[in-house]
């Protein structure tokens, strides 16, 4: 089963979430998430968050943090998600406005993984998940993939059905080597043999 987590970044488009089955999914609405939920009738499971971008009234099932805290909305998130063994999660509104958040929850994703959550973010235009050993990509109407390391180095990266492929090569968070790669196959490969890797899939 996945879990929707609804983060407070603006969409401007839902057209591309009416695509999405959420029949019997968990929803869980990061503080001002709820909005989107609410866009798309959705009644949220849980509403989780400190509550200082939105003013939530009608819902009873929330939990209430201080704001002056370490974890951030979607940190929570995960660790309720965490907790309650939804392990595969799939983050709407984490991209976007603000780009110190999106930077954060880019690197959430990792902290996820430590916490056997599987979460990738996705928007109209981009679909960010983490490799950490082996994943398969589908084209669809992807234009560019690009490929980050998010550890120090990431060691034994090979990529197949790409334009630029990489065989055994180590990947460092210090230089964007893996910027706009392109699919060349219906379905491309990534794999590594240590480190954690960031792909993140543009459709223009």
């Amino acid at each position: 089963m996945i879990t929707y987590i609804f983060g407070a970044s603006d969409i401007l488009d839902y057209s591309y979430l009416k695509k999405l089955d959420f029949t019997g999914c968990f929803i869980i609405c990061a503080d001002g998430g709820v909005k989107h939920a609410k866009r798309l009738n959705l009644v949220p499971d849980v509403i989780i968050g400190d509550f200082d971008s939105s003013k939530i009234l009608e819902y009873k099932n929330k939990i209430v943090y201080p704001k002056e805290k370490d974890d951030t909305d979607l940190a929570l998130a995960i660790n309720y998600a965490s907790e309650n063994g939804f392990c595969k999660c799939v983050g709407i509104g984490c991209l976007g406005n603000r780009l110190d958040h999106t930077f954060a929850n880019i690197f959430l994703i990792k902290y996820a993984a430590d916490k056997n959550v599987d979460l990738e973010l996705i928007d109209d235009k981009t679909r960010v998940f983490l490799v950490l050993d082996k994943k398969k990509i589908e084209k669809e109407d992807f234009k560019y993939v690009s490929i980050f390391s998010v550890s120090p180095k990431c060691e034994g990266v090979t990529l197949k059905g790409f334009k630029y492929t990489l065989n055994n090569h180590t990947l460092s968070c210090d230089y964007p080597l893996g910027i706009s790669n392109v699919l060349l196959e219906n379905t491309g490969e990534i794999s590594i043999k240590s480190g954690a890797l960031v792909v993140m899939a543009v459709k223009e």
